[in-house]
């Protein structure tokens, strides 16, 4: 493209440049891990200490640069300090929670339409009826809110824009989710984004003129007008294709179904589906094409401005003005998002690197890039993105040889080898799956969208507005194209299916045996690399098992206003409920059961849904999808790849451990009643007895107290989560559990648990355990039935931006 790197070969502390970037990160992730923010003012301390290094550099009894690389270090550490300081503070008052007030602000994202999801209600919704999510910018209220609130508009939502101004009431909550052992970290995402609240809409109008809106808002008023152009061009016959469109040109994943994400995951191609930094960076090859044809045309027609034009510039400064100009123009297309924001910033360096004619070192590049997306934005850290993309690129850089003479295709080849096999640790840290199609499924995805589709998209867009019918057959183009790639990636996940792993070993272990991996198989031949590779990634492969310990564990997991439990042995895994969902889709099985089972070692081998209320039973079609060789026990809703659970059926079940699985409820004979036809199980362990009840009310309760008369349990789920209708005192007083454990929603509209109930296990000197408080719950039990330990997703997973769960355990604590 006429711009090269001085591809010289870089010896670690040769440079200043990569140890004062490095050093920066290592401040920034610092930081980052803590498991809380200081109480003081330490970010005002670690930012005069570094102004204070750098002043007495010279003077210091070591290297100067030793000195910078502390400055760099503490200046890092103070920032991200005080970044974090400022979301935490903007975050919703806890007093305001559950409260209704009336706020006029900004649409300020693309809201996200979809099909009402019905869980929760009796009644059959109107098949138009659809819900709207958006960030929501307050400019007038009589409370203090946050910059930044998702909300939610449940049923009957109208046609809403992004960059309008509404006046809404909201029912208010804090910025708080599920908190599980491993999975989707919400508060986390919640947090990098600045979204200082959550709320609902209770009604809402729109606002007088749209007037005094921000610049950023006015950009977001352009992306709203070319979806809105995309909807009226769109391909009728192929949503796939539509939904893709979207993503790539304007950045706007809404669209894009469950079915096709876990495809591009498969296939390791993803990455696609967001506009980043690869998008970017074949735009911007793309400029470098046009500004070469600028001026070979300018030549033609202009030849004397050309010339004055070359004597003052070098040709590569006047071709990147056009490359920078395409890149910031498709990154405002996407919307600024994150990666598209270090990419640009990427691109910047280079293009001042070239303008000031200096001589580019690709790890000083990379070390500028680096140290300009954090100096920027140092909560980057938090992205795997920034992670994949700076590693991508050393990756390049480390092991590509720039004086190669090798032919064109070898080099596309091992550059694709590269970064597949580089990024192989995070991938796996990110995702627990090696997607082994990835070369093959890239080698085609990447040039069709750089060279093809993301062109013909953004063509579309420019023509849209004058030229209606080329921009149609532009997009057309593009759909064809997309549904091409599309059939090519079914074929590949057909017959190169993604390696999923299962493991259970510390992460900090993991990364090191990838990472060894990695460098291993990209070292040059002549070594017996292959050998010692495969040795280092058995022990990830094959993991050890992880109750090596523990013969029984319990783990109640965080599922929101659900129900979701795991029993695992050293034998079996069993889930008992779902967790909730709308059935179609929608529900929490790849965000959390999906990560708790992976980190298990195991796969389910038996799943029980209680009853077929969508809080305990909404996940069970992709729990299907996911795991059809278990063994399903059901009775709602009815389906023929399930028996039913009741007294006549017994789960296959080996207790080779000694631990007994029984069904104390429901009685086959009986008509299904809701929740009183919940499955109840027992299991027993030695001494030890462990009671799942779903959601039993008080009449049922009365009924095993009938049938079992000696009925005991150490552990109780709390029947209904905690509901007035369950726990009569004389069931609680009879089962007497010396812990009970309750599955709620944070701040939920059912005011679960009630405090009459909580108050009669607090009574008999029960531990009560409530997900909303703790997170995931995880009771570990010895070969004695002893309990060893009972850990809290809030308290293993403390981070500076999770709001502290204070006494997650009301009752006093187990003997």
């Amino acid at each position: 493209m006429g711009i090269r790197f001085n591809n010289e070969a870089i010896v670690a502390g040769s440079s200043s440049i990569p140890l004062l970037s490095l050093a920066y990160l290592a401040g920034a992730v610092l930081v980052l891990n803590l498991p809380r923010l200081p109480k003081f003012h330490l970010d005002a301390v670690l930012i005069l200490t570094s102004f204070l290094l750098l002043l007495a550099c010279k003077h210091l009894p070591f290297r100067p640069l030793y000195g910078y690389c502390l400055a760099s270090f503490f200046l890092a550490a103070g920032v991200s300090l005080l970044q974090s300081g400022l979301i935490l503070e903007d975050q919703l008052d806890p007093l305001l929670s559950g409260q209704t007030v009336t706020v006029e602000g900004w649409v300020s994202s693309l809201p996200v339409i979809r099909k009402s999801d019905n869980r929760y209600s009796s009644d059959t919704a109107d098949e138009q009826d659809h819900d709207a999510q958006f960030i929501f910018q307050p400019v007038a209220s009589s409370q203090k809110l946050p910059r930044n609130i998702r909300v939610n508009w449940y049923r009957n939502a109208p046609d809403i824009a992004a960059a309008e101004k509404w006046q809404l009431q909201l029912r208010l909550k804090p910025p708080r989710g599920k908190v599980n052992f491993q999975g989707f970290d919400y508060e986390r995402w919640l947090f990098r984004r600045d979204i200082g609240g959550l709320a609902s809409v209770v009604s809402g109008n729109q606002a007088m003129a749209a007037s005094g809106a921000s610049p950023a808002l006015t950009g977001l008023r352009w992306r709203q007008h070319l979806s809105k152009q995309l909807d009226e061009l769109g391909v009728d016959n192929s949503p796939s294709a539509n939904a893709l469109i979207r993503a790539l040109g304007i950045a706007d994943k809404s669209l894009i179904d469950k079915e096709l994400r876990g495809l591009f995951a498969r296939t390791g191609t993803a990455h696609l589906l967001a506009i980043s930094g690869l998008h970017i960076g074949l735009v911007a090859m793309a400029g470098l094409f046009l500004g070469r044809a600028l001026l070979a045309v300018g030549s033609l027609l202009l030849p004397q401005l050309v010339s004055r034009l070359t004597a003052k510039f070098s040709r590569q400064q006047l071709i990147l003005l056009p490359a920078l100009l395409l890149a910031l123009v498709y990154a405002t297309l996407a919307g600024w998002s994150l990666p598209t924001q270090r990419a640009v910033i990427m691109l910047l360096v280079l293009t001042l690197g070239v303008w000031f004619r200096r001589k580019i070192n690709p790890w000083h590049a990379w070390s500028l890039a680096l140290l300009a997306v954090l100096g920027l934005d140092p909560l980057s850290v938090l992205d795997p993105g920034f992670w994949l993309s700076f590693s991508a690129v050393a990756c390049l850089i480390f092991f590509l040889n720039g004086g190669s003479n090798r032919n064109r295709l070898y080099s596309l080849l091992w550059a694709q080898w590269v970064v597949v096999v580089g990024l192989l640790p995070l991938t796996l840290l990110f995702f627990s799956r090696i997607p082994l199609a990835s070369m093959l499924s890239n080698a085609v995805a990447i040039p069709l969208t750089g060279m093809l589709l993301v062109p013909l998209i953004l063509l579309a867009l420019l023509f849209a507005g004058s030229l209606p019918g080329l921009a149609t057959a532009l997009l057309s183009a593009a759909a064809s194209l997309l549904d091409i790639l599309t059939r090519y990636l079914r074929w590949l996940d057909q017959y190169i299916p993604a390696l999923d792993l299962h493991w259970s070993a510390p992460a900090p272990m993991v990364l090191i045996l990838l990472v060894l991996t990695a460098t291993l198989l990209l070292l040059p031949r002549g070594f017996p690399k292959y050998l010692l590779a495969l040795l280092c990634l058995l022990p990830v492969l094959f993991p050890f098992r992880s109750l090596a310990d523990y013969p029984l564990r319990v783990e109640m997991l965080d599922v929101g206003q659900g129900l979701a439990v795991l029993v695992e042995t050293p034998e079996q895994l069993l889930l008992y409920d779902s967790g909730p969902g709308d059935g179609q889709g929608r529900d929490v099985i790849a965000s959390v059961i999906r990560p708790a089972v992976r980190a298990s070692g195991k796969s389910l081998s038996v799943i029980v849904i209680s009853h077929g209320d969508h809080d305990h039973s909404g996940g069970l079609q992709s729990l299907r999808e996911y795991y059809p060789q278990a063994s399903y026990f059901l009775n709602q809703p009815v389906v023929d790849y399930a028996r039913p659970c009741n007294l006549s059926e017994s789960i296959p079940w080996l207790d080779t451990a000694g631990i007994r699985l029984d069904i104390l409820h429901p009685n086959p004979e009986l008509p299904y009643q809701g929740n009183d036809s919940s499955c109840v199980l027992m299991f027993r362990y030695q001494q030890l007895g462990i009671l799942l009840t779903g959601d039993i009310s008080q009449v049922i309760e009365q009924r095993l107290l009938r049938l079992y008369p000696a009925l005991q349990a150490t552990v109780m789920l709390v029947p209904h989560h905690g509901s007035n209708s369950s726990s009569a005192e004389e069931f609680v007083s009879v089962i007497n559990p010396k812990l009970a454990l309750i599955s709620t929603g944070f701040a939920n509209r059912f005011k679960l648990p009630a405090t009459t109930v909580v108050d009669r296990y607090l009574d008999i000197d029960a531990k009560v355990l409530d997900s909303a408080r703790c997170g995931a719950v995880r009771l570990d039990y010895t070969d004695n039935a002893s309990l060893a330990g009972i850990h809290y997703a809030r308290q293993s997973r403390a981070a500076i931006w999770r709001q502290a769960s204070g006494d997650c355990q009301p009752g006093p604590d187990l003997d």
